[in-house]
């Protein structure tokens, strides 16, 4: 939907958002002890279209659901409708059916190979999934969401049944604690329930794979049944504890995190491989392995498979890594509030949010060969951070929402437009950087940093209003930790923005020195008017995209553009290029821009020069209606669009 009203609005029954197509939104349910609820056509003139409950909403007590004939988009997976014994949409809604207690699509999916499907969205207690022989439901997929958060007590999967589901935390089946009984038919060709296990098996060349489970969290026993467990089926669970079976070789990704009551998993003799981790899981202590698994073991507080850490439970304040092993797995220490300085005893690659929100104050990071994104997020207590220049600085927010006292680089490490992804998004109190030789160099001096001769502006901490030194020329990146900012002043003697790396409402610019807008220049600044003057010769891709302009002027100096969504998504109405020489691309404007009069410097025979296709033409200027062109006496005229040839 399009951009919805900040403040919402409120009914005694309902609180919602209007967009910008004067649409509604339902974002809530106001009253709690409503038992028969229905989702209106219209609130005061304009059409419900879309229900999307904030996790929160109270549903406590409603037995029963309508939606209108308008809405054409329902989410209802934030909410747990622990009462709920009816679900349906007016007949007349383009978008939805409904049928015993189920919600599908109204028309029928195409998939690759021509064959057609229903999707079913959403089912609450009591749902019966039609056969095969009820005419329209032939081939059914359950789609994400199904029964997510839903009050189903059982569930029939029937042969027609194609696709499940799973692939994310949108699982079709995920947080259904009420759910005691499942059954699979026998002709189903996709799934079957383990003979009569209450879970539902994938089975493929690959293996046997438990998909979803019963509120008991059962999985068979036999190796010929189930021999692995797919991705999420035991994400958001709560069991106390878990046990993994000696015929469990495999266990895939975001199994166990967000399960607040686990303490304890067994895991069995087979487990070989097992990329799951355990984020937000508080009470989790324990770890019980078989004496004959070879690939696990819990020891100093460690669940250790092979050379990784997989998660650390203890309380030790100052931790050595030994050298036995090579990586930090995702989340391994993720929410410890113990730890304060870990040393590495050998080359060591951290995953994911490895340190996620611990109170971590000191790492030697000369022995990490590798890391990846977040791996400190949200780390507020880091001292004296020193990164190696064998690390890669452009990992996108490597510390991610957290406070470092001392921040010192390497030389090597690039200032550039691209170059600060590692601490996008942190607070710095104190920046170096270090020679080749290891000397320190301070950096900060009235943060002006001059290297090769270019100088570079930026700041580093919470500062909300930048006035950017008169000496400088160049900028690259105005904050290397993109802070929100409440204004910037720019020095007139400025010939090049390659990115300005701030959040900011900069409203007006006029910069009549200005050679180079790099590429993402202005990206997502509120940016609404901006005067480029004679002189200006580059504008690189995606340089005023997502700003608020809404009108652009070319200059005739201007002999680069960049290739790709110059003025996308933004409210530009109005385009004048003035260099008739200019190539374009298909993708240089971007699709999404919204022009409406574009008034070009050359003829018909320099236009087609320019927009060497009607395909390009159209790819560039897809809300159109003013064209105006040079005639053979140098004067302006507007040439109807429908006589465009090529």
């Amino acid at each position: 939907s399009s951009t919805s009203s900040v403040e919402p609005e409120v009914t005694p029954t309902f609180k919602y958002t209007v967009n910008d197509n004067n649409e509604i939104t339902i974002t809530e349910i106001n009253d709690d002890t409503i038992t028969d609820l229905v989702i209106p056509d219209e609130i005061d003139g304009k059409k419900v279209v879309e229900v999307s409950l904030e996790e929160g909403s109270y549903g406590r007590n409603v037995k029963s659901i309508k939606f209108g004939k308008n809405v054409s988009n329902i989410e209802l997976y934030n909410v747990y409708f622990e009462n709920l014994e009816k679900i349906e949409v007016d007949e007349n809604n383009e978008t939805y059916l409904s049928k015993d207690n189920g919600i599908y699509s109204k028309y029928k999916w195409r998939r690759s190979d021509q064959t057609l499907y229903r999707s079913l969205y959403y089912g609450c207690k009591g749902i019966v999934i039609p056969e095969k022989t009820v005419e329209g439901y032939e081939d059914v997929e359950i789609d994400r969401f199904a029964f997510q958060n839903s009050n189903i007590e059982s569930i029939n999967i029937p042969s027609n049944v194609s696709g499940i589901y799973i692939s994310d935390r949108k699982h079709a089946f995920l947080k259904t604690k009420n759910l005691k009984t499942i059954t699979v038919d026998k002709n189903n060709t996709t799934y079957n329930d383990g003979n009569g296990s209450n879970v539902i098996i994938r089975s493929s060349g690959n293996g046997n794979y438990l998909i979803a489970t019963d509120n008991k969290y059962t999985i068979p026993t036999d190796t010929n049944i189930c021999n692995k467990i797919d991705a999420y089926t035991f994400f958001y669970c709560d069991a106390e504890t878990i046990v993994i079976p000696d015929n469990i070789i495999s266990i895939a990704s975001d199994n166990f995190s967000f399960s607040p009551n686990l303490t304890t998993i067994k895991i069995g003799s087979g487990l070989v491989s097992f990329s799951c981790y355990f984020q937000d899981c508080p009470l989790l202590k324990n770890f019980v392995i078989s004496s004959t698994n070879t690939n696990f073991k819990f020891e100093n507080n460690m669940l250790i498979n092979n050379s990784t850490i997989k998660y650390y439970t203890g309380s030790e304040e100052n931790i050595t890594i030994d050298s036995k092993f090579s990586t930090i797995g995702e989340y391994a220490f993720t929410n410890n509030k113990y730890i304060k300085n870990i040393t590495l005893s050998k080359s060591t690659t951290l995953r994911y949010c490895c340190f996620n929100g611990s109170t971590l104050e000191t790492i030697n990071l000369e022995k990490v060969s590798s890391w990846s994104n977040l791996c400190f997020k949200n780390c507020k207590n880091l001292k004296t951070i020193t990164v190696p220049s064998t690390l890669e600085f452009g990992v996108a927010g490597v510390f991610d929402g957290a406070t470092i006292e001392k921040l010192i680089l390497s030389q090597k490490h690039s200032l550039s437009y691209n170059g600060g992804g590692c601490i996008d998004g942190c607070q710095i109190k104190e920046l170096e950087f270090l020679n080749d030789d290891n000397k320190y160099k301070i950096t900060s001096n009235k943060h002006v940093l001059s290297t090769d001769e270019t100088k570079f502006y930026f700041t580093y901490g919470d500062e909300k209003n930048i006035v950017v030194d008169d000496t400088v020329t160049v900028i690259y990146n105005l904050s290397l930790c993109n802070i929100k900012v409440d204004s910037v002043t720019f020095p007139q003697g400025l010939t090049a923005i390659y990115s300005l790396g701030v959040q900011a409402d900069i409203k007006s610019l006029d910069l009549p020195n200005l050679t180079t807008i790099g590429s993402q220049a202005f990206k997502d600044i509120n940016l609404e008017e901006i005067t480029l003057h004679e002189g200006l010769t580059k504008i690189d891709s995606f340089a005023f995209y997502n700003t608020k302009i809404k009108s652009l002027v070319i200059p005739a100096s201007v002999t680069t553009l960049g290739s790709t969504e110059i003025i996308a998504d933004t409210p530009c109405e109005y385009l004048e290029i003035k260099n008739k020489d200019l190539v374009f691309g298909e993708y240089t404007l971007g699709s999404s821009n919204i022009v409406k009069t574009f008034k070009y410097h050359g003829t018909m025979i320099d236009f087609k020069k320019s927009f060497t296709t009607k395909k390009i033409f159209d790819k560039n200027f897809p809300k159109l209606e003013t064209l105006q062109l040079l005639d053979s006496n140098g004067e302006f005229i507007n040439y109807p669009l429908s006589d465009l040839t090529w």
